[in-house]
């Protein structure tokens, strides 16, 4: 046994961690989004979430957050929320709650997915 499935064994928080989901429920939640680009975003530990790209509003309240002192720790878990198609609000909120930063970890990537942090050119003409 490899040394995170190790870690997995004697974690008590594994039936609230799906490692990938299966094709069944992912077949499921894109027919509820038929014409959504969507991704699963799954961490180091095998938690796995199914989201849609951030609109320009979930962008737009994200960015609002991240500049606000008072509100930059919950910046990154206010932009899951609103892009996490899968699983559902109740058994994200439970992951959350064993592992708060997987937040940043997802967050990151749909903040990434939404544009952000891409180098660009410029040209005089």
């Amino acid at each position: 046994m490899d040394e995170l499935a190790a870690r997995r064994a004697q974690d008590d928080v594994t039936d609230l961690i799906p490692t990938a989901f299966p094709q069944e429920v992912i077949d499921a939640v894109k027919a509820r989004f038929p014409s959504t680009e969507l991704r699963q975003i799954v961490t180091e530990e095998g938690g796995a979430i199914i989201c849609k790209a951030p609109n320009r509003g979930e962008y737009k309240r994200f960015r609002q957050m991240v500049v606000d002192p008072a509100q930059r720790a919950m910046a990154l878990e206010t932009l899951v929320f609103g892009c996490c198609v899968h699983p559902p609000t109740a058994e994200l909120s439970a992951m959350l709650e064993r592992r708060p930063g997987w937040a940043e970890v997802w967050g990151d990537k749909l903040a990434g997915w939404s544009g952000s942090g891409q180098e660009a050119t410029e040209k005089k003409l």
